[in-house]
Parts: structure tokens; C-alpha cells; sequence
């Protein structure tokens, strides 16, 4: 966290339950609770996937702008 801090990164974290100590720390948290650790796992994968395919669509477009951009 320390090292993000001082290059100014933003984090951000997937927490279960009450969120335990790593809540205070982060910038930014999605609390996923459930009436298990399983179900707080379920809801963490899922979101990765949905984090996953739109950064996988955000970098595709960038790549797209740049080689529209090459071709002028």
C-alpha cells in the first residue's frame, strides 16, 4: 500500500463480512458479504470477471484508437 501511496496510485479492494482492517486502509471497497466465506469468494469472482471484461474492452479500444491513429 505504501509503495501505491508514494507513486500515487488509487487502491481499491474486494473485502468479505465487515471488511476487517484492510477497509481502513484502501481507498475504495466493495464489501461482498454473505452467510460464508464461500459466498463472499462467489461474489469476489464475479466481479473480477465483470472488472476483467471491461478493462479487456477498454484496452481494445485504446488499441484501436492508436492504430487508427498510425494509418493517418
Amino acid at each position: 500500500m505504501k509503495l501505491t501511496k508514494q507513486h500515487r496510485g488509487f487502491t481499491i479492494a474486494l473485502l468479505g463480512a465487515k471488511g476487517g482492517k484492510l477497509k481502513d486502509i484502501v481507498d475504495a471497497y466493495v464489501l461482498a458479504p454473505g452467510h460464508n466465506i464461500e459466498q463472499e469468494e462467489d461474489a469476489h469472482m464475479i466481479l473480477a470477471h465483470v472488472i476483467t471484461r471491461h478493462m479487456r474492452e477498454v484496452v481494445r479500444s485504446y488499441a484501436d484508437k492508436l492504430a487508427l491513429a498510425g494509418m493517418n
